[in-house]
C-alpha cells in the first residue's frame, strides 16, 4: 500500500503488453519475403517502365547483393556459429531487406513528390524499419546483434542503389499509381509466411550430414532442431563407438 502508483502502473502494463505483443506481431510480417519480393517487383517494374533500364537493374542488383549476404551469413553462422563461439547465430533477414525495399519506395517517392513530403517518405522509411527491428528482438526472434548486422547489410544495399540513383535525371514518376500498386500487393501479400528460414535449415543440415562441416557443433539454437550425429565416428564419442559394437 505505500506505492499504490506504482502498483496501478504495474497492473496497467500487464493489461497493456499482450496488446503490444500483438501489434509487434503486426508489425514484423512487414519483413516478411513473402511480402519484400512482390513489392520489389512493383518497385523494378515501375523504375523500368518509367525512369530506365538502369535505375530498375540498379534496385535488383543492391536488393540480390543484401538478400545474398544475408543468406551466405545464414548458412554460415548456423552451421559453424556455435562451434566457433559466436553470439550471432542468423542476422536478422527482415530487417535487412525491410531497409533495402521500403527505403528505395521512401527514395523514389521523395524524388517524385514535392520536397515539402520528403520528410514524410524518409521519416515513415526510418520509423517502419525501426519498429521492424524492434519487433524481432522483443519476440525472441534475434538478437540486437543480429538485428544490426542484419540492418548494417540492408543499409550497404541501399547506399549502393541510392549513389546510383540520386543526381540524374528522373523521367516523371505517377507517386499516386505507384502508391496504389504497392498497396494493393501489400493487401494482398500481406501475412504470407516465408519457407526461406526452413530452405536454409534443410541447406544446413544436408551440409553438415554430408560433409561433416562443423559436426561437433550439435545445434541447439532456435532456428533448427538437433541434427542426428554420423553414425560410426570414434572422435565423437558415439554410443556404439564406446561400447565397440559394429
Amino acid at each position: 500500500m505505500r506505492y499504490p502508483l506504482v502498483r496501478c502502473g504495474s497492473r496497467a502494463w500487464l493489461m497493456f503488453l499482450p496488446m503490444l505483443i500483438h501489434f509487434l506481431r503486426l508489425v514484423t510480417n512487414f519483413g516478411d519475403l513473402d511480402l519484400l519480393l512482390p513489392l520489389s517487383v512493383v518497385v523494378a517494374f515501375t523504375l523500368w517502365r518509367s525512369e530506365s533500364r538502369a535505375a530498375a537493374a540498379a534496385f535488383l542488383g543492391a536488393l540480390v547483393l543484401c538478400l545474398a549476404t544475408l543468406a551466405v551469413l545464414k548458412l554460415t553462422l548456423l552451421s559453424c556459429g556455435a562451434t566457433w563461439r559466436l553470439l550471432v547465430r542468423s542476422p536478422s533477414g527482415h530487417v535487412g531487406g525491410s531497409t533495402i525495399v521500403y527505403g528505395t519506395i521512401a527514395l523514389v517517392l521523395a524524388t517524385h513528390t514535392p520536397r515539402v513530403l520528403r520528410p514524410l517518405w524518409l521519416g515513415g522509411w526510418v520509423a517502419l524499419v525501426a519498429l521492424v527491428a524492434t519487433s524481432r528482438v522483443v519476440l525472441h526472434m534475434h538478437s540486437e546483434a543480429e538485428v544490426v548486422i542484419g540492418l548494417a547489410i540492408g543499409l550497404a544495399a541501399f547506399s549502393i542503389f541510392a549513389w546510383r540513383y540520386v543526381g540524374r535525371p528522373h523521367p516523371r514518376v505517377n507517386p499516386l499509381a505507384l502508391g496504389f500498386a504497392l498497396s494493393l500487393t501489400s493487401v494482398v501479400a500481406y501475412g504470407s509466411q516465408s519457407s526461406a528460414e526452413l530452405w536454409l535449415k534443410d541447406w544446413v543440415a544436408l551440409l553438415r550430414l554430408h560433409t561433416g562441416i562443423c559436426w561437433r557443433d550439435a545445434e541447439t539454437t532456435r532456428f533448427a532442431a538437433p541434427l542426428p550425429p554420423l553414425a560410426g565416428n570414434p572422435a565423437r564419442g558415439d554410443a556404439a563407438s564406446e561400447s565397440g559394437t559394429p
